[in-house]
């Protein structure tokens, strides 16, 4: 994959750590990088530092991821790059006694937020690529008419094939193809839609993964 300044990148818990790594080595490679983090005064810092955007952004709360894209999406455009190093520890015994001899259980709601942040979040992954389908702008017109379209995946972006290729695809790329046709001759004006992949034997995870998103 190549990364440069035509890349947007997400990170989130990247005010630090593993994730301030993360964002390090992502801008030093040219990508446009936005900083997920409930450490404002750190994320802001790193943040300036790299030239990217920081968000105050908790992983578990949904408003609160959505805002955060919001802010990225209005500063870089829409993210090709999402790494979550965002997470949480609660150290607890399972099981204890109090000072007064009582048998203290592990609090729960504690074990429920650290799963839910660490393992769970707020379906960041899947909104992320929800919105990057949504936002494609190579789907605006598309499967108005009766037809066929191709389109290549290169670099993250939905690239339309030129049609003197069609039905020639190679190994090493992966395609969305899109079939339009009428289905019901009696009513011409409803149209009806076959996608496909066409996924090379030789194709990067990347590129399959933006076909099967898209």
């Amino acid at each position: 994959m190549k990364i440069d300044n035509s890349v947007a990148a997400v990170v989130t818990g990247g005010a630090s750590g593993l994730g301030e790594g993360t964002a390090r080595r992502l801008a030093a490679e040219g990508a446009k990088v936005a900083i997920f983090d409930m450490n404002e005064e750190r994320g802001q810092a790193v943040a300036a530092e790299l030239g990217g955007v920081f968000a105050k952004v908790n992983v578990a709360d949904a408003e609160s991821v959505k805002a955060g894209f919001e802010i990225a999406r209005a500063a870089h455009g829409q993210e090709r790059i999402l790494v979550n190093c965002a997470g949480i520890g609660w150290a607890e015994k399972t099981a204890r006694r109090s000072s007064s001899g009582d048998i203290v259980m592990h609090q729960l709601d504690k074990f429920a937020l650290v799963v839910n942040v660490n393992l769970i979040g707020s379906d960041i992954d899947r909104k992320c690529k929800e919105a990057a389908a949504n936002g494609e702008p190579q789907w605006t017109g598309c499967g108005e008419k009766a037809g066929l379209q191709v389109w290549r995946i290169e670099q993250f972006r939905v690239v339309p094939w030129p049609k003197s290729k069609y039905g020639r695809f190679h190994i090493g790329d992966s395609y969305i193809v899109l079939n339009t046709y009428v289905k019901d001759p009696a009513n011409p004006n409803k149209l009806s839609y076959d996608a496909h992949f066409w996924i090379g034997s030789e194709s990067t995870q990347d590129e399959y993964g933006t076909a099967a998103y898209k």
